[in-house]
């Protein structure tokens, strides 16, 4: 798979994220709508107002967020002279059913004037952050970000809906979220479709038939992409490992098709790799495995 089709591929995801950006926040005028993406953003200092899309106000202070669906109308204004904000912009093929489905409206306003909750949210969105400004192969980056702007969505959503009745999660996406999780949590076990399917409450056919259909990839190709990621990060950061071992730890039971699979993927043999290339390259990388 070359990196063009990796990448039209990744932007068929149920969700994935298109920019992140914190700034000293100017007026935003989009009363009459527009063409945008959807965005989440949250308040860092200062004061703001809110104008969501029935017109009604919302003052915002530190800690408080406001969450928009792409091209709805709102408008949005500095109150105090420096009102600094975080805000990620996100998109996908699945993006207005996960936003149902997590209850969140055209419009949503949170305050949860909660520091703990405050330093959670924006360890969340840093990490994204980085990865989009540090991960030099802009193939990687739907892939690493996609599941974690999906899993900071559902959670904003039940603290938006905390005083009211929730929706059921019966999304497609979401159906496979705890799949998706085991793959990126426990690549390096004996993961099989049957393994995978359980974590979903689908039988092996329904689950792998919802996974194409949902990210356009099987889920043993989504397994072992994930796997080729760790390899190839794991052969810069410890040099002395060797391949046999590598391979171990990525989930292969046979160095030989370990091998065969790096090279297809990324043009060279394991050990060629690791003495023709430098960790810099990877910066971020390792944000997708915790390492």
């Amino acid at each position: 798979m070359n990196s063009e089709f990796l990448l039209n591929e990744n932007k068929k995801l149920p969700v994935y994220v298109v920019d992140s950006e914190i700034s000293i926040q100017k007026p935003c005028d989009r009363r009459n709508g527009g063409s945008f993406p959807a965005q989440l953003t949250l308040c860092l200092e200062g004061e703001g107002t809110f104008i969501d899309a029935d017109n009604k106000k919302h003052n915002l202070e530190r800690g408080d967020i406001f969450i928009i669906r792409a091209d709805a109308p709102h408008y949005y204004y500095p109150v105090s002279t420096c009102w600094k904000t975080f805000t990620i912009q996100f998109s996908g093929n699945e993006i207005n059913n996960i936003m149902d489905y997590a209850g969140l409206n055209d419009t949503s306003v949170i305050c949860p004037r909660n520091v703990q909750f405050f330093e959670k949210l924006y360890t969340y969105m840093y990490y994204i952050h980085k990865v989009l400004y540090d991960v030099k192969q802009e193939q990687y980056k739907h892939i690493i970000t996609s599941p974690i702007i999906y899993d900071l969505l559902f959670r904003l959503g039940k603290l938006y809906n905390t005083k009211h009745s929730f929706p059921e999660f019966d999304s497609k996406a979401e159906k496979l979220a705890p799949a998706i999780k085991r793959m990126f949590n426990d690549f390096g076990e004996n993961l099989s479709p049957d393994i995978l399917a359980e974590e979903t409450g689908l039988s092996k056919l329904s689950f792998e038939r919802l996974f194409k259909e949902v990210v356009h990839i099987s889920p043993m190709m989504f397994l072992r992409n994930i796997r080729m990621f760790y390899a190839q990060h794991e052969l810069l950061r410890n040099k002395a490992i060797s391949i046999e071992q590598l391979a171990r730890n990525a989930g292969f039971t046979n160095t030989s098709y370990f091998c065969k699979l790096f090279k297809e993927k990324f043009g060279e043999t394991p050990k060629v790799y690791q003495e023709t290339h430098q960790l810099e390259e990877l910066v971020g990388i390792s944000s997708i495995l915790g390492l």
